[in-house]
């Protein structure tokens, strides 16, 4: 198994109902004493589907994302990638999956590596902490 095909496994253990959701539909998955999981499904592109995850904190009436991602998921390969890593705390954003003006998918491979790297330990790291369970006992709706 790829490291993109257990991203994939691990995600949709958290957002079973991912592929059903429309564009614009969104998760929270709440787990104390961990910063809650947002997830928004952002668009749907020939390459895939185009989804954030992020945690995120309130700093001086900002919200921080601490990471967020822009992922993409192929549900006909069962895989995901990460296309962009931000954190604000941090200072830092990278994009390594970006469209160019005719809508080419474009890729920095040794970003996307690194970046896929996070996304393994970050989504493994969900799976110990509890979020699948956390997933399991909240109401499926819309997060505000």
């Amino acid at each position: 198994m790829t490291r993109e095909e257990r991203i994939y496994k691990r995600l949709l253990k958290v957002f079973p109902d991912l592929e059903s959701m429309d564009i614009g539909g969104h998760r929270k998955v709440v787990n104390e004493p961990y910063m809650p999981l947002s997830m928004d499904v952002l668009a749907d592109t020939e390459y895939g589907r185009v989804i954030s995850i992020a945690h995120n904190y309130v700093q001086n009436g900002d919200v921080m994302a601490d990471p967020d991602m822009q992922l993409l998921v192929s549900f006909k390969k069962q895989t995901i990638q990460g296309m962009t890593f931000q954190n604000d705390g941090l200072g830092i954003y990278q994009e390594c999956l970006f469209f160019d003006d005719n809508g080419k998918l474009m890729v920095q491979m040794s970003l996307l590596k690194s970046l896929n790297k996070f996304l393994d330990t970050w989504t493994k790291n969900l799976i110990a902490q509890g979020f699948v369970e956390a997933a399991q006992k909240q109401e499926v709706c819309d997060a505000d």
